[in-house]
Protein backbone atom coordinates (compact mmCIF):
# COMPACT_ATOMS: atom_id res chain seq x y z
CA UNK A 1 0.00 0.00 0.00
CA UNK A 2 1.46 3.35 -1.02
CA UNK A 3 1.65 6.22 1.43
CA UNK A 4 -0.77 8.20 -0.77
CA UNK A 5 -3.36 5.43 -0.56
CA UNK A 6 -2.79 5.16 3.17
CA UNK A 7 -3.45 8.90 3.36
CA UNK A 8 -6.71 8.34 1.46
CA UNK A 9 -7.75 5.67 3.95
CA UNK A 10 -6.84 8.00 6.84
CA UNK A 11 -8.93 10.76 5.26
CA UNK A 12 -11.86 8.37 5.02
CA UNK A 13 -11.49 7.28 8.64
CA UNK A 14 -11.41 10.94 9.71
CA UNK A 15 -14.56 11.84 7.77
CA UNK A 16 -12.70 13.92 5.22
CA UNK A 17 -14.91 12.60 2.43
CA UNK A 18 -13.90 14.95 -0.38
CA UNK A 19 -10.19 14.31 0.18
CA UNK A 20 -10.76 10.55 0.27
CA UNK A 21 -12.85 10.61 -2.91
CA UNK A 22 -10.17 12.51 -4.79
CA UNK A 23 -7.50 10.08 -3.68
CA UNK A 24 -9.56 6.99 -4.50
CA UNK A 25 -10.30 8.40 -7.96
CA UNK A 26 -6.57 8.42 -8.71
CA UNK A 27 -6.32 4.66 -8.15
CA UNK A 28 -9.85 3.76 -9.24
CA UNK A 29 -8.74 1.55 -12.15
CA UNK A 30 -5.52 0.27 -10.58
CA UNK A 31 -5.78 -3.50 -10.02
CA UNK A 32 -3.55 -3.12 -6.95
CA UNK A 33 -6.46 -1.31 -5.23
CA UNK A 34 -9.59 -3.31 -6.11
CA UNK A 35 -11.65 -1.80 -3.27
CA UNK A 36 -10.91 1.82 -4.23
CA UNK A 37 -14.07 2.21 -6.35
CA UNK A 38 -16.31 0.90 -3.57
CA UNK A 39 -14.58 3.08 -0.98
CA UNK A 40 -14.98 6.11 -3.25
CA UNK A 41 -18.70 5.41 -3.60
CA UNK A 42 -19.16 5.09 0.18
CA UNK A 43 -17.34 8.38 0.73
CA UNK A 44 -19.43 10.11 -1.93
CA UNK A 45 -22.64 8.93 -0.24
CA UNK A 46 -21.41 10.10 3.16
CA UNK A 47 -20.42 13.50 1.77
CA UNK A 48 -23.83 13.91 0.10
CA UNK A 49 -25.57 12.89 3.34
CA UNK A 50 -23.55 15.47 5.26
CA UNK A 51 -24.49 18.19 2.76
CA UNK A 52 -28.17 17.22 2.95
CA UNK A 53 -28.10 17.24 6.76
CA UNK A 54 -26.64 20.75 6.71
CA UNK A 55 -29.30 21.88 4.24
CA UNK A 56 -32.04 20.27 6.33
CA UNK A 57 -30.86 22.08 9.46
CA UNK A 58 -30.78 25.43 7.63
CA UNK A 59 -34.37 24.94 6.47
CA UNK A 60 -35.43 23.88 9.96
CA UNK A 61 -33.88 27.01 11.45
CA UNK A 62 -35.84 29.17 9.00
CA UNK A 63 -39.10 27.26 9.54
CA UNK A 64 -39.32 25.92 6.00
CA UNK A 65 -40.97 22.68 7.13
CA UNK A 66 -41.92 21.34 3.70
CA UNK A 67 -38.28 21.57 2.60
CA UNK A 68 -37.23 19.80 5.80
CA UNK A 69 -39.54 16.89 4.99
CA UNK A 70 -38.42 16.75 1.35
CA UNK A 71 -34.74 16.70 2.31
CA UNK A 72 -35.44 14.20 5.08
CA UNK A 73 -36.98 11.87 2.51
CA UNK A 74 -33.96 12.27 0.25
CA UNK A 75 -31.70 11.48 3.20
CA UNK A 76 -33.72 8.37 4.10
CA UNK A 77 -33.33 7.15 0.53
CA UNK A 78 -29.61 7.87 0.49
CA UNK A 79 -28.69 6.71 4.00
CA UNK A 80 -31.45 5.79 6.48
CA UNK A 81 -29.04 6.14 9.40
CA UNK A 82 -28.42 9.79 8.50
CA UNK A 83 -32.05 10.83 8.14
CA UNK A 84 -33.77 13.29 10.44
CA UNK A 85 -30.90 14.80 12.42
CA UNK A 86 -31.92 15.95 15.88
CA UNK A 87 -35.55 14.97 15.30
CA UNK A 88 -36.01 17.80 12.82
CA UNK A 89 -38.20 15.85 10.40
CA UNK A 90 -40.60 14.85 13.18
CA UNK A 91 -40.69 18.47 14.34
CA UNK A 92 -41.45 19.55 10.76
CA UNK A 93 -44.32 17.04 10.56
CA UNK A 94 -45.78 18.46 13.77
CA UNK A 95 -45.43 22.06 12.62
CA UNK A 96 -47.26 21.31 9.37
CA UNK A 97 -49.94 19.31 11.16
CA UNK A 98 -50.55 22.11 13.67
CA UNK A 99 -50.70 24.66 10.85
CA UNK A 100 -53.44 22.58 9.21
CA UNK A 101 -55.27 22.40 12.54
CA UNK A 102 -55.08 26.19 12.98
CA UNK A 103 -56.44 26.73 9.44
CA UNK A 104 -59.31 24.33 10.14
CA UNK A 105 -60.07 26.06 13.44
CA UNK A 106 -59.99 29.50 11.77
CA UNK A 107 -62.42 28.17 9.16
CA UNK A 108 -64.80 27.07 11.91
CA UNK A 109 -64.11 23.36 11.44
CA UNK A 110 -63.63 22.66 15.12
CA UNK A 111 -63.92 18.86 14.93
CA UNK A 112 -61.34 18.69 12.14
CA UNK A 113 -59.05 20.98 14.09
CA UNK A 114 -59.32 18.80 17.21
CA UNK A 115 -58.70 15.63 15.23
CA UNK A 116 -55.57 17.16 13.69
CA UNK A 117 -54.29 18.47 17.03
CA UNK A 118 -54.47 15.03 18.60
CA UNK A 119 -53.24 13.08 15.61
CA UNK A 120 -50.10 11.07 16.26
CA UNK A 121 -47.10 11.73 14.12
CA UNK A 122 -45.24 8.60 13.17
CA UNK A 123 -41.46 8.76 13.02
CA UNK A 124 -40.09 8.37 9.48
CA UNK A 125 -39.49 4.76 8.49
Amino acid sequence: MTSAYRDDRDAEENGEWVTAVRGYMLVNDDPAYPEAADRRTVCQVRQKALELQDELLLHAESGNWKAVLDIGEELRTLDPAAAGPEGRTTHAQLELLYARARRADNAGKVQTARRLMYKRVRPPQ
